[in-house]
C-alpha cells in the first residue's frame, strides 16, 4: 500500500491583504485614544492656532469622545452602512452649526 502525497498550496481568502488592514486597525486603535487623552496639551494651541474661545475649541474633544466611545457600540448592532450614514449626518450637522457660530463671532 502506497500513500500518494499531496501538495496544495494555502491562499489567504483576502488576497494578503489581512496583515495590512490588521496593523492599520491597531495603529489607529493606539493613536486615537493617546490623542484624545493627550487633548489638554493640544488644548492650548487650538486656542492660539483657530482663534477660537475656550467653549468652542472643547466641542472637539467631546464629540471625540463621544464619537470614539458610543459608535463603536452602534456598530456592534448595525451594518456598517448604517453607521457609517448616521456618523456622517452627525458630523455634517455638527459642522453647519459651528459654520453659523463663527460667523457669529466674525
Amino acid at each position: 500500500m502506497t500513500v500518494k502525497s499531496v501538495k496544495t498550496k494555502l491562499v489567504p481568502p483576502d488576497g494578503g491583504w489581512g496583515w495590512v488592514v490588521l496593523s492599520s486597525a491597531l495603529v489607529v486603535n493606539f493613536l486615537i485614544p493617546g490623542t484624545v487623552k493627550s487633548f489638554g496639551v493640544l488644548f492650548v494651541e487650538f486656542l492660539h492656532v483657530f482663534k477660537a474661545t475656550s467653549t468652542a475649541a472643547s466641542w472637539m474633544p467631546a464629540l471625540c469622545y463621544f464619537l470614539y466611545n458610543s459608535l463603536d457600540n452602534i456598530s456592534l448592532l448595525k451594518p456598517f452602512r448604517e453607521v457609517k450614514l448616521i456618523n456622517s449626518v452627525s458630523l455634517y450637522k455638527y459642522k453647519k452649526k459651528n459654520d453659523k457660530f463663527q460667523d457669529k463671532n466674525k
